[in-house]
């Protein structure tokens, strides 16, 4: 097998049978193979985003659920924020974008209501097409009067000025360029110092916070993890599920949904339990199932299927 053909299999295969010892120890050494075979072209080390037991929900790395922070921050990015702000925010906490695929992100790659994303990695890593939410496009399309502006302020000073392939760019001294991370990083900073400002209390949130957010968000509205896993661009389903810090408590409407499809497919009248009342079963005879005169609710052709009935005391 050569280099390049190394792949999550062969990478969690090292990690789990290969690299004992400490934890301290396993990092390192996955850190070595992460430099060696990004030296011969193969990323993918980096791209699994390998999160350790002390990285697992220590921190809430995302806006609160109840969804009043996100509430504050599009009500900040639409009416108090500059258009650099905006268009950063709208991406990553819009699409779950990476800091890195803000920064590369292409002009020509945005058409109609798609854009395409192009992920972590040498030469932009995998690409991913992501459709276009309503609000997104607001902020992408008033971007794009912004951007122009910047480029005609550069061919004032330069007229020969070759201009990039970026969605996000500015403009220093007759040169156009791309953002920075560290670039990005400040202009995060400037909107959070801004809604600090317009709100009156602390905000704790990074490029990383709202990517995490965007995900969690589109988990508690019921997008299936598999969709999620591909917005975000994960090389596979486990990894969103630790990127996420999904718990029980996070399984409770999945299996409240589930609840009602299965009480819907049986025909049965819905019957409310509150919670906490005792319930048994009732079935057919052949399943070695009884029940006590008079506490049994009679339905047709109760002898094909399980019902719910509330146990009724003495």
């Amino acid at each position: 097998m050569g280099l390049k053909a190394i792949g999550e299999r062969e990478i969690r295969h090292l990690e789990k049978n290969v690299f004992g010892g400490s934890l301290y120890y396993r990092r390192w050494a996955l850190s070595f193979w992460d430099g060696f075979l990004s030296a011969n072209g193969n990323d993918i080390v980096r791209r699994m985003e390998l999160e350790w037991p002390e990285q697992q929900r220590t921190t809430v790395d995302w806006l609160d659920d109840s969804g009043e922070e996100e509430r504050m921050v599009w009500e900040a990015l639409l009416n108090h924020a500059e258009p650099i702000e905006a268009i950063v925010i709208a991406l990553e906490l819009g699409l779950g974008y990476r800091r890195i695929e803000v920064i590369q992100q292409a002009q020509s790659k945005i058409w109609g209501r798609n854009i395409e994303a192009l992920g972590k990695g040498r030469n932009g890593g995998k690409t991913r097409t992501l459709r276009l939410n309503e609000l997104v496009r607001i902020v992408i399309n008033n971007w794009q009067y912004q951007r122009q502006k910047v480029i005609e302020r550069a061919m004032k000073r330069n007229p020969s000025v070759q201009i990039p392939d970026l969605l996000v760019i500015n403009e220093k001294e007759g040169k156009l360029r791309g953002y920075s991370e560290s670039g990005i990083d400040q202009v995060v900073r400037r909107f959070r110092d801004r809604m600090e400002t317009l709100y009156a209390r602390k905000f704790d949130f990074s490029n990383h916070t709202l990517r995490r957010t965007f995900g969690r968000r589109q988990w508690k509205l019921g997008t299936k993890i598999e969709t999620i896993s591909d917005m975000l661009g994960h090389e596979s389903v486990e990894m969103t599920k630790r990127y996420l810090g999904l718990n029980l408590e996070d399984q409770e409407v999945p299996m409240r949904r589930q609840d009602e499809f299965v009480s819907s497919i049986l025909r049965y009248p819905k019957k409310d339990i509150s919670e906490g009342e005792p319930v048994r079963v009732v079935g057919p005879k052949r399943f070695g199932m009884t029940t006590q005169a008079g506490s049994e609710q009679k339905y047709p052709d109760q002898d094909k299927a399980f019902v719910f009935v509330k146990e009724y005391e003495r």
